[in-house]
């Protein structure tokens, strides 16, 4: 049963990771678009994915569900700060505050026992 048990959570597993591949790629290309851009913007950026997730650099193989999921949702805001700012370090500042915004926000929630179930 642990064995099928474990199959089954591995093939989710893989499902999300999956998914969190096209995102990664369409952040980084947008910010590689932009002019001026340079090997710290990206170093900032992954920072600031691995504090939000609680991941440590390098252990993004093994990150959990959740953890993916956070990444997805993170690589989506970024991809659309990228289309909104052409300057690589004010749109990783803009993402860092909209990383915040989104943590306050879930911090919030988790307090006030505020999220909507159906």
């Amino acid at each position: 049963m642990r064995v099928t048990k474990a199959f089954a959570n591995s093939r989710e597993r893989e499902k999300v990771k999956r998914e969190y591949l096209p995102f990664y790629h369409q952040s980084r290309d947008a910010l590689s678009m932009m002019q001026g851009v340079k090997k710290y913007h990206y170093i900032n950026l992954a920072k600031a994915e691995n504090r939000f997730t609680g991941l440590y650099s390098g252990e993004r193989q093994t990150a959990n569900e959740q953890q993916l999921g956070a990444l997805i949702i993170l690589q989506q805001i970024e991809s659309a700060v990228f289309n909104e700012i052409d300057n690589p370090t004010e749109a990783i500042r803009e993402v860092g505050r909209r990383i915040n915004a989104l943590s306050d926000l879930i911090a919030t929630n988790k307090t006030n026992n505020n999220l909507r179930t159906r």
